[in-house]
């Protein structure tokens, strides 16, 4: 598995047993639950959170960035929204042919979706997509984006991670690319967002002169007293406009390296259902069919997710765990103190390997292993040679290189002796003399990270 370090998850926004209410017909004196009850949301957003470090290569540069990325793909399982499996057409009063009261529906006008801030820190877009259409498109989109990755290509989850100053200083270009399936049938795109809000809706591009089975000078057709025929035209409602309509979006938000807080997202989608009336009135030698208006209503179902932008999943560095080679089952292991991991004078020592954010690690361009329980934590090795995480400095107990195997501190007691990262006894790790370390072999393991 390539390594990239995207954070990818999931967010449902979804509803079921909808009811739809809307007036019986054109007298607007009583209203009905025309779905009964089982009308359906179910939008998965793929929402993925990324650090780009900034790049050049032959395509362009990449950012320096904290990216989150929202995307809707209607070939994802468990995206749709569904009104009725069949629409109704009838008659809601009946004196004959020639003089009778019709409706159609439930349809959908138009299906509204957006993402955007709601509180605290509002980022701004980089990108939205897609943009106004007409109706009936249909394409195939690739939206690609590159990021700038620490560390070099070809590397692989569960391999050797960074250890000297190339690999550690390098950086190489992931293009971040979603594919989207178009087809749009009676609805127009309709792109409405803002600097930092995303808005779009699908809306239908017919209007109640378009739906007639046929029109003549007006919002009219005649036929003869003893035609049967319906006012609308069934035919001119696709399924997607009441059955199953799969939407497709792609905004992403870029946030400076700076910033530190959180940021609560809004995702929502609001369905606009309407159903159609029409009347057959005789006149001296034909009937007039024409619209007699309609009724309206919709739902709206909302998620929030928050994205904390200090979190280490943002830092640059490669994301590394620090696993044992003289022993079957121990990687470098961030305490805490009182059961707090995040503090600073927080202790560290070994643990079985379990991958979690404690026993991750990133090697900065000054030499240091920034944990990822906290922004600003180093690993640092105190007057007694047991390890700390503390807040990140210059001093060379923070400083850290790679020979072969042994990882080896900066750190100096005027003994002149080379300390090396050692295992002292059981999941007892600290640094030890170089002649007495036994047990003092390492690597740095790529790691894909989770939420």
């Amino acid at each position: 598995q390539e390594y990239v370090p995207i954070v990818e998850k999931p967010i449902y926004i979804t509803s079921s047993k909808i009811k739809c209410v809307l007036h019986t017909s054109g007298d607007f004196n009583a209203t009905r639950d025309w779905c009964n009850a089982g009308a359906s949301i179910d939008v998965r957003v793929n929402v993925a959170q990324m650090r780009s470090v900034q790049s050049a290569t032959s395509d362009g540069f990449t950012p320096d960035a904290k990216i989150v990325r929202f995307t809707v793909d209607a070939d994802k399982p468990g995206t749709g929204i569904h009104l009725v499996n069949e629409l109704q057409q009838d008659h809601s009063w009946f004196q004959s042919w020639a003089n009778r009261r019709t409706y159609i529906g439930p349809f959908a006008s138009s299906y509204d979706l957006w993402v955007k801030p709601v509180s605290g820190y509002t980022p701004k877009k980089a990108r939205d997509l897609p943009q106004n259409e007409n109706k009936n498109y249909q394409h195939r989109d690739t939206y690609g984006y590159s990021i700038g990755i620490n560390g070099k290509v070809g590397a692989e989850v569960n391999k050797d991670g960074p250890k000297v100053g190339g690999e550690v200083s390098g950086s190489f270009t992931y293009n971040y690319s979603k594919t989207l399936v178009f087809d749009t049938k009676d609805y127009r795109i309709n792109n409405r967002s803002s600097l930092s809000d995303f808005d779009i809706s699908f809306e239908r591009e017919f209007g109640e002169c378009d739906e007639l089975r046929r029109q003549e000078l007006g919002c009219y057709f005649t036929a003869a007293h003893w035609g049967s025929g319906w006012v609308f035209d069934k035919t001119k409602f696709n399924p997607i406009s009441y059955s199953n309509f799969k939407p497709n979006y792609d905004v992403l938000y870029e946030a400076p390296v700076s910033e530190t807080g959180v940021t609560d997202f809004e995702m929502g989608v609001k369905l606009n259902y309407r159903a159609r009336f029409g009347t057959v009135l005789p006149s001296a030698l034909f009937s007039v069919y024409g619209s007699a208006g309609s009724s309206t209503n919709s739902s709206t179902v909302k998620q929030r997710i928050r994205i904390d932008w200090n979190h280490p999943l943002f830092e640059a560095e490669a994301h590394v765990t620090l696993q044992s080679l003289s022993n079957n089952d121990l990687c470098l292991d961030v305490y805490g103190e009182n059961g707090d991991k995040t503090v600073a004078g927080g202790s560290v020592n070994g643990w079985s390997c379990h991958g979690s954010w404690n026993q991750v690690w990133g090697l900065d361009k000054e030499e240091r292993y920034r944990s990822r329980v906290a922004s600003d934590r180093c690993l640092t090795v105190n007057a007694d040679k047991t390890l700390t995480v503390e807040q990140c400095g210059a001093n060379l107990a923070q400083k850290w290189y790679w020979e072969g195997d042994k990882l080896i501190s900066r750190y100096v007691d005027g003994s002149n002796t080379r300390y090396l990262l050692n295992i002292v006894g059981g999941r007892n790790v600290q640094v030890t003399p170089e002649n007495e370390a036994n047990q003092a072999r390492w690597k740095p393991t790529l790691q894909q990270v989770k939420l």
